[in-house]
């Protein structure tokens, strides 16, 4: 597009921002340690900025850090043209109606409602941005989702170990078709 003279707006420019999320660390005994999350979104960020994303690596966080990234980004994102990725790895949690949360390293098993990472939240945030692509990934055991829920602390401590995330395939420029 051509710049008139006087016209101080410019060209609109492409805006690619992540927030990349990696929780294996609880403060609380009671919630099992995860032994990737961390590592994994390592890898992710570095996937990511090789794309010429911008990128927000946060290392097992509190609630409040991750909501104050997430609120930042989605502000920030204000190029139509641009787009918003957040990752999470790291534990979940579901209530008894199956409704999901995010587990940070600050939450409370006991109280999880008002102090986990609410998945509604999330998608608030980004349905907020008013970037064009919006892109929401996450690696999250949430244990058993049926109507009966175990106590908070058994659905986090019995999960299952997972194997370690390939790193070819969180590097996008190994998984090209072709």
């Amino acid at each position: 597009r051509q710049v008139a003279a006087g016209d101080i707006r410019g060209p609109k420019r492409t805006v690619r921002q992540a927030i990349v999320i990696g929780c294996d660390h609880y403060q609380r005994s009671e919630i099992r340690s995860l032994q990737f999350a961390v590592d994994d979104a390592r890898d992710v960020g570095r996937a990511f900025e090789s794309l010429g994303y911008q990128v927000t690596l946060l290392l097992n966080p509190m609630l409040n850090t991750a909501r104050e990234a997430l609120d930042n980004a989605a502000r920030s994102a204000s190029s139509s043209l641009g787009s918003l990725t957040l990752y999470f790895a790291g534990h979940g949690i579901s209530d008894e109606s199956g409704h999901r949360y995010l587990a940070l390293s600050d939450l409370d098993p006991e109280d999880f409602r008002s102090n986990a990472l609410d998945y509604d939240e999330v998608q608030s945030v980004l349905q907020r941005s008013s970037a064009l692509q919006k892109l929401f990934i996450m690696d999250a055991s949430f244990g058993q989702l049926g109507p009966a829920v175990p106590s908070p602390s058994q659905t986090l401590s019995e999960a299952p170990p997972r194997k370690r995330m390939d790193r070819a395939s969180a590097d996008p420029r190994r998984n090209k078709l072709g």
